[in-house]
């Protein structure tokens, strides 16, 4: 196991871990001045905060025999590009958090994104997995246009909030919205990150949307709700500029406070 590294001071350029390596652990290399890490395949485990506050880290790729990364592998790095390899399923809280990338290629087996994974970046573009997945933690981001596939089943909290959203396509398949999903606002003093899409569609498979999930979306003015709907959180739809609203027949319960802060025909 590697677990020495702390802090290393002296540059180095490209390190090569050896074939032998089957973990890494936490802390190895927090604050060291590395540019390019190559992992080796048969690596299993990588540790919390492992590559963490590395001011001169460029590049790492990821090998095929690692399955998950875990909380702040990567956070508050340099890192710029990443290659996540072939079979990694899931990424842990705050694993990338506040580092340097740009573009996030996601593998098409992973299967769970959570909450402050890729916060705080400046991303403007994601390819999403080809499993069934559950995904957040890409908000305070550049993203503009947004399509979410039909294999995301449910987008959890904070999944695209607080970016400069232009377009927000929702496919069949989604079940569930978290909270402040697609919440926009100047938190953090972002001004430049408030989002301008005009209207939702929502598909026919969704079930439910968390509080906030849109609240603060000024320019947002239309939303279509579809047959399977039976839950709205709180503000779900609040603080819009929403004037038009399509409802099916199927829903049976708003919360009280919905579409607080909107003005709606219905």
């Amino acid at each position: 196991m590697v677990a020495s590294f702390v802090g290393l001071q002296a540059e180095v350029d490209t390190l090569v871990l050896p074939s032998s390596l089957r973990e890494i652990g936490e802390y190895a290399f927090t604050g060291s001045r590395i540019r390019c890490v190559v992992l080796n395949e048969g690596l299993g485990t990588v540790g919390k905060y492992a590559f963490s506050q590395m001011d001169s880290l460029r590049s790492i790729s990821i090998p095929s025999t690692v399955v998950e990364i875990d909380s702040f592998t990567f956070a508050h790095s340099a890192l710029e590009s990443v290659f996540l390899g072939d079979n990694v399923e899931m990424i842990m809280a705050f694993a990338f958090y506040m580092c340097g990338l740009r573009e996030v290629d996601l593998p098409k087996t992973c299967r769970v994104v959570e909450t402050y994974a890729f916060e705080f970046i400046r991303i403007s573009r994601i390819s999403f997995p080809e499993v069934d997945a559950v995904v957040a933690g890409f908000a305070h981001n550049l993203l503009e246009p947004i399509d979410v596939p039909s294999n995301v089943v449910e987008l959890e909290s904070r999944a695209f909030g607080w970016s400069p959203l232009k377009e927000v396509v929702l496919r069949e398949g989604l079940k569930g919205i978290g909270p402040n999903a697609f919440a926009s606002s100047v938190e953090g003093g972002a001004v430049e990150n408030v989002a301008t899409f005009a209207s939702v569609d929502f598909p026919n498979s969704l079930e439910s949307i968390g509080n906030d999930a849109f609240t603060c979306n000024m320019n947002l003015k239309r939303v279509r709700f579809g047959d399977a709907l039976r839950k709205n959180g709180d503000y779900a739809i609040g603080k819009t500029g929403l004037c038009e609203l399509f409802v099916p027949k199927t829903v049976e319960k708003y919360w009280l406070r919905c579409f607080c802060g909107s003005r709606v025909v219905v």
